[in-house]
């Protein structure tokens, strides 16, 4: 019997481009435990403010869960350590993740495992230029210039995004949103299922 593929889809109409001024805004939106990586994303700004480029990080999301408590309780440490409070913010849950993609430029996954990756796929729809860590199965949302393997990866890719001009920024966004829609639209999920029922129905 013949293996049908079917990609998660996203509600395009409740997470869609808004128009946005780059100002080296890096978002991620993750539950903040260890697989997340949040506590090197935190390491990366530190690294780049230190060098002078003005990025800063907000991390929407609810903090740990009962296997690993002190994780986000490290990284608060580790902000207070670094003198970052004015440039990472832990959000805790947030009951609009719209807004949120709407307030950030670029989207970050840095987990060392995903599934299918829903926050990752809402940020494309919402026009987020998006980057990440080369977990199994990235490749198969991102093209292969958005994926990083080390730490100084993500750092040369953010740097080379935050010196394209305006209009190269949008194009790269206007990318994220057509892939979105080309692979992972809602309405396109649902008609394909339902043609391969039909199909095996028949």
């Amino acid at each position: 019997a013949p293996i049908h593929v079917v990609h998660y889809g996203m509600d395009l109409k409740l997470f869609h481009p808004v128009p946005r001024n780059f100002d080296h805004r890096i978002g991620m939106m993750a539950r903040v435990v260890p697989v997340k990586r949040v506590y090197e994303a935190v390491l990366t700004v530190y690294e780049l403010r230190r060098q002078g480029h003005p990025f800063t990080l907000t991390v929407a999301g609810p903090l740990g869960d009962e296997l690993e408590p002190r994780y986000p309780w490290a990284i608060r440490e580790l902000i207070e350590r670094l003198q970052l409070q004015e440039h990472v913010t832990l959000l805790g849950p947030v009951s609009d993740p719209a807004n949120f993609y709407s307030s950030i430029d670029i989207f970050l996954s840095n987990s060392f495992w995903e599934g299918q990756q829903n926050a990752l796929l809402e940020a494309m729809a919402s026009g987020n230029y998006c980057l990440s860590h080369c977990w199994g199965g990235a490749e198969e949302v991102l093209p292969p210039e958005q994926i990083f393997v080390t730490d100084a990866d993500l750092q040369e890719k953010l740097l080379a995004y935050s010196l394209l001009s305006n209009a190269e920024k949008a194009t790269r966004q206007a990318r994220m949103r057509q892939l979105a829609e080309d692979r992972f639209d809602e309405c396109k999920m649902i008609e394909q299922t339902l043609r391969i029922i039909d199909g095996v129905a028949r």
